[in-house]
């Protein structure tokens, strides 16, 4: 069984390699033994999927639940997992702190932190506090002394009211300077395309892909 250490020095080797690499979606155990056994060099667990698995919906379950299911994902296979931690299951970028030092301990590769504050008016946390959030999680990634990337995942192209492609592309480049060392954002363009890298950095992207009428992970 490959180590977790093995896995995060691997996830890690992935990202700095040139090209792109597909990381499907397990939602539970027997899936993510699937995936990973049809050779995809890494799964992302996805925040939907988990949730609908339990019946709930997306966003609909506990810190520690996401916690459990990441630590029973990434014990199940031997490729690295990243793990689609929402907004950080806190209110504050302590709380965020605290649950980046909790899902490090899950044993997954990466995780990300998104900038959604759950309102349909103003549905983003302000600049400020999704920089200060970001600051947070890499603190408890740097605190751990373990290479687990960190993925900055702003929300402003899925929600309605929210600013769009030119919103996001601004936030990602703001949290790079917080502490993201991947970024994501996806666009949707009919059957789902993504574009996830602010202009004129290098820092690793991840666009999120979906078919047309389903929802984000």
């Amino acid at each position: 069984m490959t180590t977790v250490a093995e896995k995060r020095r691997r996830f890690a080797e992935l990202h700095r390699a040139p090209g792109c690499f597909v990381m499907p979606n397990p939602f539970d155990v027997g899936s993510a033994k699937y995936l990973a056994s049809l050779g995809f060099p890494a799964l992302a667990t996805s925040s939907a999927g988990m949730a609908f698995a339990a019946g709930l919906p997306d966003g609909g379950v506990t810190r520690a639940y996401a916690l459990k299911h990441f630590g029973e994902l990434a014990d199940a296979v031997d490729c690295p997992l990243n793990a689609d931690f929402e907004a950080g299951f806190a209110r504050d970028a302590e709380g965020v702190y605290e649950s980046a030092r909790l899902c490090i301990g899950a044993g997954v590769a990466g995780f990300s932190i998104e900038d959604f504050a759950g309102g349909p008016d103003a549905p983003l946390l302000t600049l400020n506090e999704a920089v200060d959030r970001l600051r947070a999680a890499r603190a408890a990634i740097d605190a751990s002394g373990e290479t687990v990337l960190l993925t900055a995942r702003s929300e402003a192209v899925w929600r309605e009211n929210a600013g769009g492609l030119s919103e996001a592309l601004r936030r990602l480049e703001a949290y790079i300077g917080g502490g993201g060392r991947s970024v994501r954002t996806g666009r949707e363009d009919g059957a789902g395309s993504g574009r996830s890298r602010p202009r004129r950095r290098t820092n690793p992207g991840q666009c999120g892909g979906r078919r047309a009428g389903s929802e984000p992970s």
